[in-house]
């Protein structure tokens, strides 16, 4: 059965009150150690005779901001000059750039994808079934489609141009940037191929090693080699010029001026930061001293609060999660509205009126929840309840997740506070020893549920009641310690 486990914030800030010395020691901790820290970063500004100036504070703050924004652009600087030297080495080995744009070199060679065999096939299908229907070229049609998109990408992609680049003292990126598609029909089932390059017999070169290893492709993955087959229509060489490429390569060129441009800004930035932090720190060398120590010691009480403030939060977000996390009861309010059953009793641990200072607030927060302010006055209610609710039971048993010894007293307790004839009370822990203790559950008429604040598990809770409900037996009500 899923529940909603509901803590309330008054149940988070009791438990964390109770144990307010723990909070104050984690409170001063961090306070002492940000006043400290305050006091050992201002200290050097300080003269014996408690002077201030305010120009030198200035300077110190200036000086810092400056260094801040020289780091900044030293590394903008690094990254803008790693960029530079990345594109001048592609713009000195790339074999596009190389070419002479008013009489570039060209290679070409067209294909189609033939589909003869497959049209046959279909026309003796057709003829088999004794005249009673077309031939279907459909999917022949398909079948010589798919084939010649996976040329393309075969092309694009998948060529091995290492052997070529090696021969062309090059890398397989560079080779790449002179070969593309110039034309794909789809209807006609063919493509044109073409390659740029140097001179003739480079780009004779690479056209020829592209259709060579088309040509050796195997495409059984996609069309059936024994229906379709590549054909090569015809190789063709010539020379024009390229405005496109000339384009290209301006662009690439002023993209370098540009970070040249930027480099040159952020060095001069650098400059003008690091003569500004020399004039400062000289300046500061023949000044007068920043603060006194008045100025200091205020500074680093308010720093010192500012901790002692954090401290506190920090504990009390700990102690909640850490808290939350154990899954143990928090409060009676929670377990009574988490199993949905009655409260016949709430006993605090202590009388509170026996608390002093923080231990006694916290002890209140809660208290309206409490049947009494003291054990024996709950523990009377709680009996009371408990005669009342019990119609005629003869013998109840008090189960939890509670010390074996602890829940002995309860019952004692409330056995004592009951009246002549009431039920028999039965304690039965989660920590007895007695292997038999779970069978004297038989002989009960009824059940209490009792549980420890701050020291019974919901996981333990939840199998003693699912025990509890596999005996058949009523639960009365809780009993919260």
């Amino acid at each position: 059965m899923n529940r909603v486990r509901r803590v309330r914030m008054s149940t988070m800030l009791r438990m964390v009150l109770e144990r307010w010395k723990g909070m104050l020691a984690v409170a001063l901790l961090l306070a002492a150690v940000f006043g400290a820290r305050q006091v050992k970063k201002l200290w050097p500004y300080t003269d014996a005779n408690g002077e201030k100036t305010e120009q030198q504070t200035g300077q110190t703050a200036g000086s810092d901001a400056s260094e801040e924004s020289t780091s900044t652009y030293q590394k903008e600087l690094e990254r803008i000059n790693r960029e530079i030297a990345s594109r001048q080495d592609y713009l000195a080995n790339s074999l596009l750039a190389q070419l002479d744009f008013a009489n570039v070199s060209y290679a070409s060679f067209d294909i189609y994808v033939d589909e003869s065999k497959a049209r046959e096939q279909a026309e003796k299908a057709a003829a088999a079934s004794g005249g009673t229907s077309e031939a279907d070229y459909s999917w022949s049609s398909d079948e010589a489609n798919a084939l010649l998109r996976w040329m393309n990408i075969f092309i694009s992609s998948r060529l091995d141009l290492t052997d070529l680049a090696k021969k062309l003292d090059t890398k397989p990126v560079y080779v790449k940037e002179l070969f593309s598609t110039v034309n794909y029909d789809t209807n006609a089932h063919a493509l044109t191929f073409q390659t740029r390059g140097r001179t003739d017999e480079e780009a004779a070169a690479i056209r020829d090693e592209v259709l060579r290893q088309v040509q050796k492709a195997d495409f059984s993955s996609v069309a059936d080699p024994e229906l379709f087959s590549i054909v090569v229509t015809g190789k063709a060489s010539y020379h024009s010029t390229e405005n496109g490429s000339f384009g290209w390569h301006s662009a690439r060129v002023g993209e370098i001026n540009s970070l040249m441009t930027a480099k040159d800004t952020f060095k001069t930035n650098i400059d003008r930061n690091r003569s500004s932090a020399a004039v400062t720190a000289a300046t500061s060398k023949t000044s007068a001293p920043v603060m006194s120590r008045r100025h200091v010691l205020v500074s680093s009480v308010k720093h010192a609060a500012a901790g002692f403030a954090a401290g506190a939060v920090l504990f009390f977000i700990c102690c909640v999660l850490v808290q939350m996390a154990r899954g143990r009861v928090l409060s009676a309010r929670e377990f009574n509205e988490l199993y949905q059953i009655r409260k016949l009793g709430v006993v605090p641990k202590k009388d509170i009126g026996t608390l002093r200072g923080l231990g006694r607030w916290a002890a209140g927060i809660d208290r309206r929840y409490l049947s009494a302010q003291d054990p024996a006055t709950a523990y009377r209610i709680a009996a009371e309840n408990l005669n009342h609710f019990s119609s005629g039971a003869k013998q109840i048993a008090l189960i939890g997740d509670v010390r074996e010894n602890l829940l002995a007293d309860a019952a004692s307790s409330l056995s004592g506070a009951a009246k002549e004839g009431a039920s028999a009370l039965l304690p039965i822990s989660r920590f007895s020893g007695d292997p038999g203790a779970w069978e004297k559950l038989e002989s009960c008429d009824a059940v209490v549920m009792a549980a420890s604040v701050e020291e019974s598990s919901y996981a333990q809770t939840d199998d003693l009641m699912n025990i509890v409900t596999t005996y058949g037996k009523p639960v009365l009500g809780s009993l919260v310690i």
